[in-house]
């Protein structure tokens, strides 16, 4: 017979935890969602002691890579950054980086689907909104590697609180 305690970790830990895990992956739909999601979980567990100076890099170069892919993939994009002047391939700063326009609800509304990435298949993208208490919902759409990383964020967060899998949270 196994005590109390015992018991409790052999069903959770052996039964309940890979359920868990199966469902993630069924609720970030798919491979993709679920490859990103433990990459950014093992990210965040590395860079956990990085220096302030270190993750400023980080940051920047990241902010390069997706700036990038912004103008390269969405028709907003290429079309406003063009007509400010700035070229996402060039190695900007933050300065450059602060004089973009502030991309707002209403271009968001208005400029929807031009938004969406061209390099996410339709089939991928999962939609998201906020409540709408400004009476219209801001609509978003997500592909797998925004879930994932989404997910992982919430994981590794509740994880350092001491809050793990299969555990209530209030």
């Amino acid at each position: 017979m196994y005590p109390p305690r015992a018991l409790h970790d052999l069903v959770s830990y052996r039964l309940l935890r890979p359920a868990l895990e199966w469902g993630r992956g069924q609720t970030l739909r798919g491979r993709k969602a679920h490859r990103a999601f433990v990459t950014g979980l093992r990210f965040r567990q590395l860079s956990a002691h990085w220096s302030e100076e270190r993750r400023a890099d980080w940051v920047l170069q990241r902010l390069r890579v997706m700036l990038r892919y912004a103008q390269q993939t969405t028709e907003y994009y290429r079309r406003v950054w063009k007509a400010v002047g700035f070229d996402a391939l060039a190695d900007f700063g933050w300065d450059d980086f602060a004089s973009l326009p502030v991309l707002t609800r209403t271009d968001l509304h208005r400029h929807g689907t031009e938004l969406v990435s061209r390099a996410v298949a339709p089939k991928e993208g999962v939609r998201n909104a906020t409540g709408g208490s400004t009476g219209r919902p801001v609509e978003i759409w997500m592909g797998p590697a925004e879930r994932g990383w989404r997910s992982s964020g919430s994981e590794y967060s509740m994880r350092r609180l001491g809050v793990g899998q299969g555990k209530r949270r209030g």
